[in-house]
């Protein structure tokens, strides 16, 4: 009588034990072994074991418990434990592994789900990122001078006009679309050209406004400007050849390197103000070069040098103009012991007054002060 109550009370005390202990230790055994495929021959033996050992300490918590409320202080002989959690080991080791393989396949399922709304998210984004990509090229193919108008104040001013045709070119291209600049871009463009000499380039700049806004105004006036270029020989210097002439190293402009002071005059009766300085230094193995006018409305203007080169005489040095015409701005100097004189003029272009005659070229003359 007392053997069936004990095994009646052991056998509902295992199912509340079960639900309490085993889920959250079967959950954890659960993410440390994942059931998925090329971990399974690791899993497997893992979780064979541990129901083994899950079962056999529930067994035991069960059996303990069961004794200490109906048997209080009478002995417990190492037999007859050994026959009683033999026995209910045996009993609950089917229950036990039928428990757990329910939880772990009840984890295993919202794992999996979990990951299958994770990857429907992660594709949805992705489809309307592509999406939004492809509108965007659309517009682009569709209206591609909204983006370079855009553009096209932050891509003249740092480089010549004259290489803007070639970047529309390649980008086009890139597009699958044909690209035009806008048209007062273009308008620069052949004045550009035709004040570098470079007529056969004019023309078909010239070609390009006309396909894209129709002829201008003063069309035929440009043509003939055009047609009297193309039979001049070809230029002997070009604005893009000069800025893309390296920079000396710093053994060859050893001579030069240090800081000068002095001035530039349009005519040698301006008296000298000393207000320009030039800084030559070596940054990063590098020869760095500029102008300092202290003169500026803004208390110091920095201009630096975009051409170097060193010439048996002395150096010569410059930088694009930051207006029409757009040129290099040459300084051609001669050394004489810590002086350095010569002149100035227009690099890269044919620069001429209405009447034909050629501009002014300003004096310059500078002495170290700092080596």
């Amino acid at each position: 009588m007392v053997e069936s109550r004990l095994a009646d009370v052991s056998l509902s005390t295992c199912y509340l034990a079960r639900l309490d202990a085993l889920a959250p230790v079967a959950l954890w055994l659960r993410r440390r072994w994942p059931l998925e495929r090329g971990a399974l021959k690791r899993a497997l033996p893992a979780h064979v074991v541990a129901v083994v050992l899950l079962c056999a300490a529930h067994s035991g918590v069960v059996l303990l418990t069961t004794w200490l409320i109906m048997h209080a202080g009478q002995p417990f002989t190492d037999q007859r434990l050994t026959v009683l959690l033999t026995y209910w080991w045996v009993r609950d080791l089917p229950f036990c592994a039928l428990f757990y393989g329910l939880i772990l396949g009840i984890g295993s399922a919202l794992d999996y789900y979990r990951q299958f709304r994770e990857r429907e998210l992660r594709a949805s984004q992705l489809e309307a990122q592509l999406a939004q990509a492809q509108l965007q090229m659309l517009k682009m193919q569709l209206h591609p001078h909204f983006l370079f108008n855009t553009l096209n104040g932050f891509a003249a001013p740092v480089s010549p006009t004259t290489s803007i045709l070639p970047y529309y070119a390649k980008v086009g291209a890139s597009l699958g679309a044909s690209v035009i600049p806008p048209k007062r871009l273009l308008q620069n463009v052949v004045e550009d050209l035709l004040m570098e000499g470079r007529g056969a380039a004019a023309r078909e700049a010239y070609n390009t406004l006309v396909s894209g806004y129709g002829a201008p105004a003063d069309g035929a006036e440009l043509l003939a400007r055009i047609t009297d270029v193309e039979r001049r020989p070809p230029p002997a210097e070009r604005v893009e050849s000069l800025l893309a002439t390296p920079f000396p190293t710093p053994e060859e402009a050893r001579a030069f390197i240090g800081e000068w002071v002095g001035d530039v005059r349009m005519t040698p009766e301006e008296p000298p103000s000393g207000k320009i300085r030039l800084k030559i230094q070596v940054v990063n193995g590098r020869v760095i070069g500029e102008t300092v006018y202290h003169d500026a409305p803004d208390g110091g203007l920095v201009m630096r040098w975009e051409y170097l080169k060193i010439t048996p005489k002395g150096m010569t040095w410059g930088f694009m103009n930051g207006m029409r015409p757009r040129g290099v701005i040459l300084f051609e100097g001669t050394l004489e012991g810590d002086t350095l004189a010569g002149n100035s003029r227009f690099g890269g272009i044919d620069f001429r007054r209405p009447d034909g005659s050629p501009p002014p070229s300003p004096s310059f003359s500078f002495k170290r002060v700092r080596k």
